[in-house]
């Protein structure tokens, strides 16, 4: 265990780069298929999401008003920007930010229109923050609120990605020990440096790169892997290039004038995808784990191309012995890819599945604790198409603690214990032979992705408990592939298919 006493943060600031030309935000939402799966999974109902950015304009017509259950669409606010005294927005950043996750317009449609929001505002009229504090006291108050995402698209100046600041403790803190999902932008390449900076560096969130404006390959603006003490991030990717928001000036532009690019704006996209997924598993009595929602939105991703113009790759990986093995298991620009709402929704209403049989597609949530040197398998039940992908996303979570400081509310003069992470690797098995490896020995997330080369073997896949040195430890995985129908399902198929042909003829 380590200690890690609450200490000033200053010198920081968060950028954007305004752009000439546009791509609307409906655009970016259809990209990634949330329009489809607002229908699918939800628009946020019920959901609670902390922006905590430069404010929030909340006369915008987009923001404005009361979500389909009567609640207030803004739940509260607070400004945390010690020489100023508002809570709106005099940037605009964070209006946008807020409308990409919850704008209501007909046409610029947010992923999540029905959620409230929390504003806090923690970055003043230039767009930055001088004192980490703001931040920090912002994370509270959201928290404090009882925020079910929180959503950062903000970041230090210089590198401090090592895991150990404050804001990156308090961060995986909400998440470990009140359940609360945590979006951070990687951020944008500043000067020289070049690798993602806090909290883009935080173990338990999500940490966000950006796609170019036709969501192809990721930006070359976008900060990279690795952290300093040399883990995987970003996470996954989001459209974050030349998208139009809603405008903090309304009044005298466009309701939708703000258009602007940064990991900033690929972060809110995910935010609001979140939430959808969160309305989906309460209303299904899904478990809703922040493990269990980045397992499942990790291995949901699409690939895309990266800042080398090669398709993204795990950034290292060898054949050991006829064992495809990874030790960084992530892509260096892309994390696991690009978001895609619909394969989300297909991966998470497949439900979840115990150790053991197992569908071709599902999750699991394992929370009896993971034993040191102990393996937990599953085994799929059905042949998989050949030539098919076999994907696998394992996730686990920082331990954090936090001391009270005498006051019984969480705040940045908190004091927080981290704990090194248990090391869990995880394998492909081909008829109980191991065929592929993910053993990263420094992050919380393990990931293969295989082609199915057989079509009549068992494929399985194991957790592995390597290295567990601090209590017993749950994780949640989840799987997709693509299994052969079964002879009636493939005659059900025909007939069907036979009957439309007719229907056709008969017209």
């Amino acid at each position: 265990m380590k200690l890690r006493i609450t200490s000033i943060l200053t010198a920081v600031a968060a950028g954007v780069a305004v752009s000439s030309t546009s791509f609307a935000l409906d655009e970016s939402v259809e990209y990634i298929r949330g329009n489809t799966t607002r229908n699918l999974l939800g628009d946020g109902t019920g959901v609670v999401v902390g922006i905590l950015d430069s404010g929030i304009d909340a006369t915008h017509p987009a923001l404005a008003g009361f979500t389909s259950d009567g609640m207030p669409r803004l739940k509260t606010a607070d400004n945390f920007v010690t020489y100023e005294n508002t809570t709106d927005d005099l940037y605009g950043h964070g209006t946008a930010v807020a409308s990409v996750v919850a704008s209501n317009n007909n046409i610029y449609t947010g992923l999540a229109p029905d959620v409230q929001l929390i504003n806090a505002r923690v970055l003043d009229k230039y767009n930055s923050f001088a004192d980490g504090r703001w931040v920090g006291n912002g994370i509270a108050f959201a928290v404090n609120n009882d925020a079910d995402i929180l959503n950062l698209s903000l970041g230090y100046d210089a590198p401090n990605s090592d895991g150990t600041n404050t804001l990156d403790l308090m961060l995986d803190w909400a998440t470990y020990e009140r359940g609360t999902h945590v979006v951070s932008a990687a951020g944008n390449i500043k000067d020289s440096y070049k690798q993602v900076r806090s909290p883009g560096s935080i173990y338990n969130g999500f940490s966000v790169a950006r796609t170019t404006n036709d969501f192809s390959k990721i930006h070359s603006n976008s900060c990279t892997a690795y952290t300093q003490d040399g883990r995987m991030k970003p996470d996954l990717a989001a459209p974050g290039t030349s998208i139009k928001m809603a405008s903090h000036n309304h009044e005298s532009l466009d309701d939708f004038a703000y258009t602007a690019s940064g990991t900033s704006f690929a972060a809110p996209h995910v935010a609001g995808l979140l939430a959808q997924q969160l309305e989906y598993g309460r209303n299904n009595n899904l478990s809703t784990s922040p493990m269990v929602t980045k397992a499942t939105m990790m291995n949901a991703t699409n690939p895309v191309i990266d800042k080398s113009n090669k398709l993204q790759a795990p950034a290292y990986s060898y054949d050991d012995n006829g064992i495809y093995t990874v030790t960084k298991p992530l892509s260096v620009d892309a994390g696991s890819g690009q978001i895609d709402a619909l394969n989300l929704y297909n991966q998470y209403a497949h439900g979840e599945y115990g150790p053991g049989q197992v569908n071709s597609i599902g999750w699991d949530l394992f929370d009896d604790g993971l034993q040191n040197n102990d393996a937990i398998e599953y085994i799929i039940d059905s042949a998989l198409e050949l030539n098919s992908q076999l994907a696998v996303t394992l996730n686990w979570l920082r331990k954090v603690t936090r001391t009270d400081n005498g006051n019984g509310i969480v705040d940045i003069y908190d004091s927080y214990n981290y704990f090194n992470i248990n090391n869990l690797d995880l394998q492909i098995l081909k008829d109980g032979q191991v065929i592929a490896q993910s053993i990263s020995s420094v992050d919380n997330i393990e990931q293969l992705r295989i082609t199915v080369d057989d079509e009549f073997a068992q494929y399985s896949f194991r957790v592995l408990g390597t290295s567990i040195n601090n209590t017993p430890e749950d994780f949640a995985i989840a799987w997709s592939s693509v299994a052969i129908p079964e002879p009636t399902t493939l005659l059900l198929l025909m007939g069907l298919s036979l009957s439309l042909t007719t229907a056709r003829t008969r017209s």
